[in-house]
């Protein structure tokens, strides 16, 4: 009996209901208050060039392109503001990119443009009349049909 006894504890243990609630509950609450648009390491591409959305099935897909300060760039992304949630009826995403690892010549603009494609669901657009797709230097504004 005490064996079994035993075993369950120690099964239990391995589940996290012994000790470790405290630190699980502020790990659960750090994750929850970091806004992406403000702990992303990627620069801002400071000029959006173009923005557009596609409809698809269950949602549209947004795109953008934008001119990086140097050749290079890379891991292209949209950062949501505000946690992805609207803001005055507003969706707002800042284009990011990480610089080149080793200095880059600064070449033609054709050379800097970085480009962007995520999915939004419908779901994300309700009560969302129109998008942003925001630079250090200029923002584009899409709407949703």
């Amino acid at each position: 009996m005490r064996a079994v006894a035993l075993l369950v504890l120690i099964t239990l243990s391995g589940c996290g209901l012994f000790g470790d609630r405290e630190t699980r509950s502020v790990d659960v609450q750090a994750q929850q208050i970091s806004d992406p648009a403000q702990t992303d390491l990627r620069a801002i591409i400071p000029v959006i060039t173009s923005a557009r959305l596609d409809s698809v099935r269950g949602g549209y897909v947004l795109h953008a392109s934008g001119v990086a300060p140097t050749q290079g760039y890379f891991l292209v992304e949209f950062i949501p503001e505000n946690f992805e949630r609207p803001v005055n009826a507003t969706l707002i995403y800042q284009l990011r990119a990480l610089p080149p690892l080793t200095p880059a010549g600064t070449g033609p603009e054709s050379a800097r443009t970085v480009t962007a494609a995520r999915k939004i669901g419908l779901d994300q657009l309700s009560g969302v009349s129109r998008i942003l797709v925001r630079g250090t230097q200029n923002q584009i504004e899409v709407r949703p049909r």
